[in-house]
């Protein structure tokens, strides 16, 4: 074996003497060994080979710089793994000897971090005017014996056993206070502290504290029965040890806590709401008119004033590029997934520099920068305020949305200087006829003039939206000292509502997770189970109810993860009493269970999330991992992270639930109530890393490729050779350091809580459950008295079904007990289906097509292209199996089953 390393130790070194010794730059020598191999490898034949092929041609005065260094995962940038050594050739043996002993400790910590690791050894040769003074370390004679007794903790060999007769050559004082141990086979020494029950230990290889550990005895009859404690790198790593063999290992692992932030004193109102109108031609939607209000002022430009539309948004642009309008927010509603496509070329043309924030593709905001002190702020207000301008409108009591003829416009043939007769009723949407003919009356005989009523309906919409921001804005701001406009999104606002007025930092410790623990985590961050046991009713009724507001409830009631993370190695259930985290385990559940309750995220076939039942592998929050033994799983906790346990949330869901009950529906801090209590523990799940994105033009995208710390995910071309790209830093994880206010572990708690108290619905012999939603479950009687109610958590019947049918999740049909039919289609947007066409696709391979139209956005050519697509509405058996009597017609569904990831 040592013959072969040397061989491959050659060929990496195959490098000209000349090259070898270059002067001033760092070289690179790769180490072709996993680490498993790499204290021998290095030790005694890479730092041989290295001293034979580069010291020995060295001056005897010439000082060398060497650093051990990993590579990441996709090869582009370079980590060390231990301090730059200065060297020259009396030196590189007692630099050998200390990488004897340090090495040990790299050797399975850096294995967990990369999946195919890869190290080099990086040297570098001082030029020779530059003269270094080295002191030589102090070397003590080692006493090679043959060691009997060892255990390898994180890679390092120690004692197994508290026994220190068998630690080594010993020198014990005469009060058995202390004792100096030479270790076996090696220079180091252990200076030993004995006391009644333990021991205290510093471990040293010449006269330099490797690493210090204390050993407690569990079994006064058994030495090698014990607790070990071991501190390295200003962090402790606690063993359980029995009978020499570690059975469990946990290490605490720190991150930032989340601050606190004060309440806001001044009141901010800067801000600018803009609107634009579409037609459709060709199947294309552009926009042809553009209103702009800045709270007094309204501007309006429509397209027949200019040769072409990006004249006309260049110049609707430039109206804001006005000093008084430094720092002001702007406000579309829908501008992330509808206004950016129109006008995000124009921006280009405009503005100086353009900066952004993107989540899943969505804008959040972006920001134009038009000279070193002047910017706008572009916003979504539907990020705000997620409904419909017309549904706001009616609930903040501001002046409602205009009348408009959207349908006018589509692939019409009408001209833009269109004065005539008033659309036809088809052309309207969202009105009654009484609506429709009140409109016509308002003409009193004269034409209709397409100009002028565009401009006005767009003008009205601008003024509805300011006046709704303005309204949420003092609202927020009056009774929780925080401006609303300040923050992109609904969850960033409750969020911070939530850090001014309802945290206190030194009493709740939330980590900030990021790194390996955020991945661990997220793996077992669940949403809600949505599941079709019986696709009919046959006979008797159903009763829907829904859960008054499930993750407030679950967020007042329970304890959330908090403080740092412990990660643990070993079946913590037998060491803690009621540990509390998130755990890997090994699940096996019985073959009686009709609804199972833990998650399963597939990974073949493309199954979705799915509850089954059988054997396989998982991480969970630890109280759905309790719960669901009551259910007769099997649990084997293989390692997970625990945190301390504090409710957290109680006063912020008290305050806006209260807010909510004792506010009529037509106040606006009603609906308030409902956004805030709904919106705080998703931001706590989000990702903490971010792709970034730029627009370069041709030139400056062919020079960022090139660029080793950045790695192009994505572009899409824009006008003139511009291009907007998306990219990554080439940083680990645990280099990304701006660790955002997030925390996957609360955000996963709250799903699996929630989960909790649906199981108390599932398996239920009292009756029969057809359909479960996240918050909501059909079945075959009423509930309980005790279990409805309007209080939070409480359960609400909503629809008594006399006709039922369930073809999927969240796709099903039924006609109530007064005959009000009631059709979900998910995915579906028109309304025109009936029941009883709903019946018909239980049978084996049934469908029905159904058409609507698909948008499809093209930032390039500053359009939205409509397309009718066929929905073919059928069942689906990707969560369940489908179970088919011998008339070929569904009757029941069952879970599907697992073995070793394998589904069956």
């Amino acid at each position: 074996m040592e013959k072969n390393y040397k061989n491959i130790i050659n060929k990496v070194l195959n490098t000209s003497n000349s090259e070898l010794l270059k002067e001033g730059t760092w070289m690179y020598y790769e180490i072709p060994y996993k680490y498993s191999s790499i204290t021998t490898l290095i030790i005694d034949l890479f730092l041989n080979s290295f001293k034979k092929d580069i010291l020995d041609y060295l001056k005897e005065n010439t000082t060398i710089l060497i650093q051990f260094r990993i590579r990441n995962d996709d090869n582009t940038q370079f980590r060390s793994i231990s301090i730059i050594e200065r060297i020259n050739k009396e030196l590189f043996e007692n630099l050998s000897d200390i990488y004897k002993g340090l090495w040990e400790l790299k050797d399975n910590e850096y294995d967990s971090i990369l999946s195919n690791p890869k190290m080099y050894l990086a040297y570098h040769i001082i030029p020779s005017e530059i003269n270094y003074k080295l002191k030589k370390p102090e070397i003590k004679k080692s006493y090679l014996k043959s060691e009997s007794i060892n255990l390898k903790f994180k890679g390092y060999i120690l004692p197994n056993t508290m026994d220190i007769s068998l630690w080594g050559e010993s020198i014990i004082e005469k009060d058995y206070s202390k004792a100096i141990i030479l270790k076996r086979q090696s220079k180091a020494v252990y200076q030993v502290e004995i006391k009644n029950k333990n021991l205290n230990v510093k471990y040293l290889i010449n006269n330099k504290v490797i690493l210090t550990f204390s050993d407690y005895m569990d079994d006064k009859y058994n030495l090698s029965t014990f607790t070990r404690k071991i501190k390295y790198k200003n962090k402790e790593i606690i063993y359980k040890i029995m009978d020499g063999k570690i059975v469990f290992m946990s290490k605490l692992i720190e991150f930032k806590f989340m601050k606190g932030v004060s309440k806001e004193s001044d009141y901010k109102n800067k801000f600018i709401t803009m609107d634009f109108e579409t037609r459709v031609i060709d199947d294309k939607m552009s926009i042809y008119c553009c209103s702009i209000f800045d709270g007094k002022n309204i501007t309006s430009y429509y397209l027949n004033d200019f040769n072409n539309k990006e004249e006309m948004l260049r110049e609707a642009l430039k109206s804001l590029f006005l000093r008084k309008y430094r720092g002001y927010k702007v406000f579309l509603h829908n501008f992330s997934n509808f206004d950016v496509i129109f006008i995000l070329n124009g921006l280009v043309d405009v503005a100086q520099d353009i900066s952004f924030i993107l989540n899943d593709n969505n804008f959040i905001y972006l920001i134009l920068k038009f000279s070193d002190n002047y910017n706008l702020n572009f916003r979504d207000s539907f990020l705000l305020l997620p409904s419909s301008l017309r549904n706001l409108a009616r609930s903040f009591n501001v002046q409602a949305k205009g009348i408009f003829p959207y349908k006018f416009l589509i692939n019409n043939n009408i001209t833009l200087n269109y004065i005539g007769q008033i659309p036809n009723y088809n052309y309207f949407s969202d009105i009654s006829l009484e609506e429709y003919n009140l409109y016509c009356k308002s003409f009193k005989g004269q034409n209709w003039d397409l100009k002028k009523e565009t401009i006005k309906y767009c003008e009205q919409d601008v003024v509805t939206l300011h006046s709704l921001i303005e309204k949420f804005n003092l609202l927020i701001f009056r009774n929780n000292r925080v401006n609303a406009i300040k923050y992109p999104t609904l969850s960033s606002l409750a969020m911070v509502i939530y850090r001014s007025n309802f945290f206190n930092e030194n009493k709740y410790k939330i980590p900030k997770i990021t790194g390996n623990v955020y991945d661990f985590i997220k793996k077992g961050y669940f949403g809600g189970a949505v599941d079709v046991y019986k696709p009919k009713l046959t006979k008797g009724n159903i009763y829907r109810y829904d859960i008054n507001s499930l993750y407030p409830y679950v967020m007042y009631k329970f304890d959330m993860p908090v403080g740092n993370p412990k990660y643990f190695e070993g079946n913590i259930f037998d060491f803690e009493k009621d540990p509390f985290g998130f755990f890997e385990v090994e699940v096996e559940t019985t073959t009686e269970l009709k609804h199972p309750l833990l998650p399963y995220k597939g990974t073949k076939q493309n199954f979705r999330t799915i509850a089954p039942l059988g054997k396989w592998k998982g991480v969970y929050f630890s109280e759905e991992i309790k719960n669901s033994k009551k259910f007769g799983y099997k649990i084997k906790v293989l390692k997970g992270y625990t945190f301390e346990r504090k409710n957290i949330f109680k006063e912020y869901v008290e305050y806006f639930y209260n807010l909510k009950t004792n506010t009529p529906k037509s106040d606006p801090l009603y609906t308030i109530s409902k956004l805030f209590l709904n919106s705080l523990y998703g931001k706590f799940g989000m990702s903490p890393y971010k792709d970034n994105h730029k627009i370069v033009n041709i030139n400056e995208f062919y020079e960022f490729m090139d660029q080793k710390d950045k790695e192009v995910l994505s572009f899409i071309n824009l006008t003139d050779d511009k291009l907007f790209i998306t990219y990554k830093n080439k940083i680990s994880k645990d280099e990304n350091l701006h660790s955002p206010n997030v925390n996957v572990a609360i955000a996963a708690a709250i799903t699996a809580y929630a989960r909790i108290h649906m199981s108390t619905f599932k398996n239920n012999p009292h009756f029969e459950l057809y359909y479960s939603d996240t918050d909501s479950i059909d079945i075959n009687r009423p509930l309980p008295e005790n279990f409805v109610g309007k209080g939070l958590g409480q359960m609400k019947l909503e629809h008594i079904f006399k006709k039922a049918v369930y073809l999927a999740p969240k796709v099903y049909g039924g006609i109530e007990t007064n005959n009000n039919e009631i059709i979900k289609i998910k995915g579906y947007k028109n309304k025109n289906l009936k029941y009883t066409e709903l019946e018909p696709l239980l049978y084996k391979n049934e469908n029905l097509l159904l058409s609507q139209d698909k948008w499809y956005k093209n930032i390039a050519d500053s359009n939205i292209t409509i397309k009718e697509e066929i929905y073919s509405l059928m069942v689906t058996g990707n969560k369940r199996k489908l179970i088919y009597n011998k008339d070929n017609y569904l009757v029941e569904t069952k879970p599907f089953w697992i073995d070793d990831s394998e589904i069956k």
